[in-house]
């Protein structure tokens, strides 16, 4: 349950609600759309925990 309600959780998903919106309504154009999903897919795989241990 506290993961639910932490900052990161929250941030997360109103970003991703953000990114939804902006790319169903085409507010985004597709070149975009994959520069966005590249850039959250290398910043995940290439993280660190907050010992900086990395994943």
């Amino acid at each position: 349950m506290n993961k639910l309600s932490s900052g990161r959780f929250l941030m997360t998903l109103i970003a991703g609600i953000v990114f939804l919106w902006g790319s169903v309504t085409n507010i985004l154009p597709a070149d975009k759309q994959f520069e966005i999903i590249m850039l959250v897919l290398v910043f995940y795989f290439n993280r660190t925990d907050r010992n900086g241990i990395a994943h």
